[in-house]
C-alpha cells in the first residue's frame, strides 16, 4: 500500500514538473513569435497589410502552431496533405487545440468565437496572432466578419478556417452546424475542405468520459481560473494522439456551377464530418 502511494506521489510530481517545464517553453515560443511578428510588421510598413498577413501567417504563425503542438505532446496522425491556398477549412470544435491543428495543417487565418477572445492568456495570444473573432450573440457581428474574411481572402489568397458548430463540443459528438460562414465560399473562388479532428488516445489510454475533459474545453464559464486550471491540466498529459482526417472537399467550381446555397454547402460538410467523426468513449 505504501509503495503504491509513493508511486502515485512520484507520478503526480513528474506531471507537475512536466506541466511547469512545458508552460515555460510555450510562453517562450509565444513571446518569440509575437516579437517576430512585431518586427515583421515594422519591416513591412512600406508594403501593404495583405503582404504582411501573407508572410506572418505562412512563416510565423504556422511554425508557431507546429512548435506548440510538439511541446504539449500532441501526436498527429492521418493524411495532412491539403491545398496551400484558396481553401476554407470547416472543422468540428472541442477546445483551443483544434485551432492550432488547423493552423499547423496549412497557413490559415481562423475565425473563432468572441468568447475565446475573452479567455485570459489564450484570448490575448490568439488576438495577437491574427485570429478573427465573431460575437454570435450580435447579429451585426457575423456579416462584418464575413466581409472582413472575404476581403482578406481576395487580397492574400490565404486559407481560412472556422468551426460551423458555433461553439465547443464535448469531443465525441457533433453539435448542429450553422451555415453563416459558408457564405464566404460563395463570394470567393475557394473550395471548402471539411476536416474531422478525433481524439483517439490520451497517455496511450483509451478515451473515457474522465480523461477526455483533460483535453476538451467546453466548460460553462470561461473564467480566468477555469482556463488556467485546464491549460495546466492539459500540460500534465504526456501524449495526446489525434487523427486529422482531411475529407472530400466541395470544390469552388461545383459551388459556382450548381449555385449551391450556403445551407447546401453546410449540409454537405456536416454529413461528411459526421461520417468521419470516430472518437468513441470507453465507458
Amino acid at each position: 500500500m505504501m509503495i503504491e502511494q509513493n508511486q502515485s506521489m512520484f507520478s503526480t510530481l513528474i506531471e507537475y514538473i512536466r506541466a511547469t517545464y512545458r508552460s515555460i517553453l510555450v510562453l517562450s515560443i509565444i513571446i518569440v513569435s509575437i516579437a517576430i511578428s512585431l518586427v515583421l510588421a515594422g519591416v513591412m510598413i512600406p508594403f501593404s497589410r495583405s503582404q504582411y498577413l501573407m508572410y506572418n501567417t505562412r512563416y510565423v504563425l504556422q511554425n508557431t502552431a507546429k512548435l506548440i503542438l510538439v511541446v504539449i505532446g500532441i501526436k498527429v496522425h492521418g493524411d495532412q496533405s491539403v491545398n496551400g491556398n484558396d481553401t476554407i477549412f470547416a472543422s468540428n470544435h472541442w477546445g483551443y487545440i483544434d485551432s492550432l491543428l488547423l493552423m499547423s495543417l496549412s497557413p490559415c487565418l481562423v475565425i473563432s468565437s468572441s468568447e475565446v477572445r475573452r479567455m485570459p492568456i489564450v484570448g490575448f495570444v490568439m488576438s495577437t496572432m491574427g485570429f478573427f473573432f465573431v460575437d454570435r450573440g450580435n447579429k451585426r457581428s457575423i456579416p462584418a466578419i464575413i466581409e472582413k474574411a472575404t476581403s482578406v481572402a481576395h487580397s492574400t489568397g490565404l486559407n481560412l478556417a472556422f468551426f460551423p458548430e458555433g461553439g465547443t463540443g464535448d469531443g465525441y459528438s457533433l453539435r448542429p452546424f450553422h451555415p453563416s460562414f459558408f457564405e464566404i465560399a460563395k463570394r470567393v473562388d475557394y473550395s471548402v475542405q471539411p476536416v474531422a479532428l478525433n481524439i483517439v488516445a490520451i497517455d496511450h489510454q483509451n478515451v473515457t468520459p474522465q480523461n477526455i475533459n483533460k483535453v476538451v474545453f467546453h466548460g460553462p464559464e470561461l473564467s480566468e481560473s477555469s482556463v488556467i486550471q485546464h491549460i495546466f491540466q492539459l500540460l500534465r498529459i504526456k501524449t495526446i494522439d489525434i487523427t486529422v482526417n482531411v475529407l472530400q472537399d466541395v470544390p469552388f467550381w461545383e459551388i459556382q456551377e450548381k449555385d449551391l446555397s450556403r445551407k447546401q454547402i453546410c449540409d454537405k460538410c456536416e454529413i461528411t464530418i459526421s461520417h468521419n467523426y470516430t472518437t468513441t468513449l470507453e465507458i
